[in-house]
């Protein structure tokens, strides 16, 4: 499984709407609609963990974990 077949998972009711997600991805995958936070473009998302990583609630996750290896 890769980030474009699963992207971030939002849990609606712990996110506040404060966009800082949308803000901080650079692929363009999640946008503000309908007072909602939505994934939109699932196809774009490398599976950076950016949007995890500047949620003030911890209402992003992946469906897996991200491992980064040392060089």
């Amino acid at each position: 499984m890769n980030a474009q077949e699963s992207g971030p998972q939002i849990n609606q009711e712990r996110c506040d709407l404060c966009g800082r997600c949308v803000q901080f991805c650079q692929h363009h995958v999640l946008a503000r609609q309908d007072n909602l936070i939505l994934v939109t473009h699932p196809e774009n998302c490398v599976g950076c963990g950016t949007c995890e990583e500047v949620c003030p609630r911890s209402a992003i996750a992946y469906s897996f974990a991200i491992v980064w290896e040392e060089t």
